[in-house]
């Protein structure tokens, strides 16, 4: 049985959910100016590239840090032509007079931008939410969500539910060697036999979809839910499984990594 709450309002910075927009942002954005060329920079220059590609060849440079790019897009001398530099547009001072290069700078985008720590997060409404597939015991997991100062998810309405459901099974067709179970901790526990049940982040109980009535599948007093496709069960918290973890848009930490498996 389920009981449904439209709308979930706790936390006043993460009180709502666009339930039809899923989208993975990066954590990277770029300002773009019309500049001139500068002269005694070039760390690294590409031929034949378009736009994209010269900034993606920015962000993925790793013998230097790429702090600028220029692009020929109109100007014939440099067309197709990619510039990276590891200065600072703001500390170059000698250019050659050629204006109309399209210069991007990157910046690195907080959770307080409404932006994810990492490409590997996905964003929902005010939330951003990460399946990692290492398998522990709900203490290990907990403890792998409070690294990015986050929390195992909370699930408010089936249209969350659905949407977890989706994220575990998108993730079981990257990493089908050890998410191919599905069995995701989520942040519900209970420490009286099921009498109440808890979310780690302190949200209202006030929905719940077990694959049975809780009460007939408990073995010990202490129970934590898994996840199971869009249905639950409760387990040991003993019990090794994956965690779905979930965390405002106001988190403010510049991790841009999975948890570390093993």
């Amino acid at each position: 049985m389920s009981t449904k709450q439209n709308e979930f309002i706790d936390d006043p910075s993460c009180n709502y959910y666009e339930y039809n927009v899923i989208e993975i942002e990066s954590s990277i954005r770029w300002k773009e100016t019309l500049f001139t060329r500068t002269v005694e920079n070039d760390d690294r220059v590409l031929q034949h590239e378009n736009r994209e590609n010269c900034k993606m060849a920015c962000i993925n440079e790793n013998t230097f840090t790429c702090k600028h790019v220029e692009f020929g897009q109109f100007i014939p001398e440099f067309l197709g032509t990619c510039f990276l530099s590891a200065a600072p547009l703001a500390e170059t001072t000698t250019f050659d007079g050629t204006t109309g290069m399209h210069v991007y700078e990157p910046e690195k985008m907080t959770f307080s931008e409404r932006m994810c720590p990492g490409e590997a997060w996905v964003k929902r409404g005010s939330f951003c939410y990460l399946v990692s597939c290492d398998v522990g015991n709900m203490q290990y997991a907990r403890a792998q969500c409070a690294s990015y100062e986050a929390t195992l998810t909370s699930v408010h309405d089936m249209n969350e539910g659905l949407f977890i459901d989706w994220l575990v099974k998108n993730e079981a067709g990257v990493d089908s060697t050890t998410c191919n179970t599905g069995h995701m901790y989520i942040g519900l526990s209970t420490n009286n036999n099921g009498s109440t049940w808890e979310w780690d982040d302190g949200s209202a109980y006030d929905y719940s979809h077990w694959e049975a009535p809780e009460s007939t599948l408990l073995e010990t007093i202490q129970q934590c839910a898994i996840i199971t496709g869009a249905s639950w069960i409760n387990v040991p918290c003993h019990s090794g499984a994956g965690l779905i973890l979930k965390a405002c848009d106001a988190y403010k930490k510049e991790t841009h990594q999975r948890p570390e498996s093993g």
